[in-house]
């Protein structure tokens, strides 16, 4: 009965082993790739502080970079550059 059980465990995790093989095999000649547009506008920089305005503007269709407000001159320059690396793509491709 113990050999019985070890051997019926031992063919579960061979036949779970090439199921997982064969699923990585198929996952690699058909990945998943995920087309997403991103709009071609510049981003919107803002230094709201009312958590509706946030929320939208977060949630919204368009870019948004906050900003902090009363920050010096130097930091918007580096926040708009850093962004413009960040969003320099018009086309995201990823595979799940």
């Amino acid at each position: 009965m113990i050999v019985q059980d070890h051997i019926n465990r031992g063919l579960r995790h061979v036949a779970n082993l090439g199921l997982r093989r064969v699923a990585l095999v198929y996952r690699f000649l058909n990945p998943h790739i995920v087309v997403e547009i991103i709009k071609d506008a510049e981003p919107f920089f803002g230094e709201q502080t009312d958590a509706a305005q946030l929320r939208e503007l977060i949630k919204g269709e368009t870019r948004f970079e906050h900003l902090i407000s009363g920050a010096s001159d130097s930091y918007k320059k580096r926040r708009i550059e850093i962004a413009k690396t960040a969003y320099g793509e018009k086309l995201l491709i990823t595979k799940k």
